[in-house]
């Protein structure tokens, strides 16, 4: 099944599903720190804060997101065609943004906050309405939620 790019509904749907899973699964408290401390010019205010929760709950470090909006426009921006990757080139801007965010995303947040975002609880409301929003009333393709026992990895 194909569906169509990303859009700022995609976007703002899958916020919608994720905030919720957050509060729950993480906690309120603890999401809010992380958020503040991603961003570049709160996380100065949120360091204290998060230092002694880190001790508490095994938040380990905060990553400020000043790095994001400045490749972002520098690649766009200042860099000519023949040096841009093949991506750039051909992506639109909000494309562009998008991957950087998962990417950044990916490399940057505690795995308590991404096992969220990776949850069923997120993603397959976010899969149905993806599919309703391109005129798909079920899956064309059946699938089944496979329950595997847990294990444990010894050295």
């Amino acid at each position: 099944m194909i569906l169509g790019p990303i859009s700022w509904l995609d976007c703002f749907v899958f916020l919608l599903f994720l905030i919720p899973q957050l509060i729950i699964h993480v906690g309120l408290i603890k999401t809010a720190l992380w958020l503040i401390g991603a961003s570049p010019f709160l996380s100065k205010y949120a360091m204290p804060m998060l230092d002694e929760l880190s001790q508490t709950n095994s938040l380990t470090q905060v990553v400020p997101a000043i790095q994001l909006p400045y490749r972002f426009i520098c690649e766009r921006l200042f860099t000519s065609k023949e040096e841009q990757t093949a991506f750039i080139q051909h992506a639109t801007p909000f494309q562009d943004f998008v991957i950087r965010c998962v990417r950044y995303a990916f490399a940057n947040l505690p795995a308590f906050i991404g096992r969220v975002f990776l949850s069923k609880e997120v993603s397959l409301p976010f899969l149905r309405f993806r599919m309703l929003r391109h005129g798909y009333l079920s899956s064309p393709i059946p699938w089944r939620e496979v329950r595997m026992v847990r294990f444990v990895v010894t050295q």
